[in-house]
């Protein structure tokens, strides 16, 4: 969380108003680059009919990212608890930056 492109802090501040109570879930995916082949004919099957204007709201929010590297192990380390270690790493600053950040989280009463 707080890494991407999306203006987090707009948006939750705008779910809160919308949607007052009601638990935020949060799903962290780190570690991997993704491609999408849009310029592909085989790519748009799962899409036959995308509309013209999300799409382009899609690419320019692309556009506006950067590219981020697949993560791989430190050399000489086990690659089971170094991608587990990491990935707990990156859950932990995820829980942070939404309490911290994004006000996100139970409070004490």
């Amino acid at each position: 969380m707080g890494d991407g492109d999306v203006d987090l802090k707009t948006y939750f501040a705008r779910f809160q108003t919308l949607c007052p109570g009601v638990p935020v879930h949060i799903e962290t995916i780190s570690g991997a680059s993704r491609e999408f082949p849009y310029l592909e004919r085989d790519f748009w099957k799962a899409w036959p009919e995308m509309p013209a204007r999300p799409f382009a709201q899609f690419v320019a929010l692309a556009e506006r990212g950067k590219p981020r590297e697949s993560w791989s192990p430190p050399s000489g380390q086990e690659r089971t608890s170094a991608e587990q270690r990491y990935q707990r790493a990156e859950l932990e600053r995820s829980l942070t930056y939404c309490r911290n950040v994004l006000g996100l989280g139970r409070r004490p009463a």
